[in-house]
């Protein structure tokens, strides 16, 4: 992924960049997906609209994620009318014509032709993905199986759970690895409350493994390519998508708690057959939007005209 503004005008894709990892996260997934020639250029916002005058008039990919950087896809877009191809993902609120695709979650329940709806997240992974991460993380194919991983996000105002709660699913989840003499990996993440932490560091069972997002490297990924069955906090939309998009059984901590879109969201995987209780799924397909969408923009002709000069009417 370039980094600098130094190879503006030999990227066919723009990425704002709003500081925003998981905004960021679902950009560089669909860029990937799209199957570009090149790589991705990542602007930050506040540079955006200068770079963009810069650069020679052609045809590029202008992606965004989020209302800030949405503002700026607009503007970029408004000061180069014809040069870019503009793809706002999330609803921007405003100005949903001013966009040539907008891609949003199917919670927000907007049907114009030029909206695709998806369900939770957009992200990278699928087989080639899970490959590459248990070549990176090979130190986990060491831990006993079944390795059962619990995911967790941080209460928020549509799914809140307790400290009672989290001792529950942790005494829970010891039992089980005690029983199958399995592993217990636990994956905290940037919303997840320092009390929390403290309570894995303090209650987690003796075999249990914590992995602390804090850390200089985040075996995250390594966790999902290894594991053989996740729990996942059904406050972090992002996770549930990232979890069911692997070939693994998930279970949704805390969804009777959900509310608003984490219950919609819980409740459509559900329909899908891609949540289980207490006992693993004997099949498991997995959701993966990020592929599916941008086959679905490859196939209605929204990359055509990339890289070449702009019709001037």
């Amino acid at each position: 992924m370039q980094s600098t503004l130094n190879h503006q005008n030999d990227a066919e894709c723009w990425i704002i960049d709003d500081q925003r990892p998981g905004h960021i996260n679902q950009s560089r997934a669909l860029a990937d997906a799209l199957g570009l020639e090149s790589d991705p250029l990542m602007i930050p916002m506040e540079q955006a609209a200068a770079a963009a005058r810069k650069v020679d008039v052609r045809r590029r990919l202008l992606l965004g994620c989020g209302r800030r950087a949405a503002q700026q896809v607009q503007n970029i877009c408004h000061q180069q009318p014809g040069s870019w191809i503009s793809i706002q993902i999330l609803d921007p609120r405003r100005n949903r014509q001013a966009f040539d695709w907008l891609l949003v979650p199917e919670h927000d329940r907007l049907n114009e032709s030029h909206i695709l709806p998806f369900s939770g997240a957009l992200n990278a992974i699928d087989d080639q993905w899970l490959d590459q991460m248990r070549d990176r993380w090979p130190e986990f194919a060491q831990l006993p199986e079944p390795r059962l991983a619990m995911l967790l996000g941080g209460p928020v105002r549509h799914c809140r759970w307790t400290r009672r709660q989290l001792s529950g699913w942790l005494e829970r989840a010891g039992q089980i690895c005690q029983e199958t003499r399995g592993s217990l990996l636990l994956v905290t993440s940037r919303r997840t409350p320092d009390w929390a932490i403290d309570q894995l560091q303090t209650n987690a069972p003796v075999a249990a493994r914590v992995i602390d997002w804090r850390a200089q490297t985040n075996g995250y990924p390594g966790v999902l390519a290894w594991a053989n069955r996740t729990w996942v906090s059904a406050d972090s939309i992002s996770m549930l998508a990232e979890a069911c998009a692997t070939n693994l059984t998930v279970t949704a901590l805390a969804a009777s708690e959900c509310r608003g879109r984490h219950r919609q969201y819980v409740a459509s995987l559900s329909r899908r057959g891609r949540l289980a209780s207490t006992e693993p799924l004997l099949t498991v397909s997995p959701i993966r939007e990020t592929s599916r969408l941008a086959a679905t923009l490859i196939k209605r002709g929204a990359l055509l005209g990339l890289g070449k000069q702009p019709r001037i009417d």
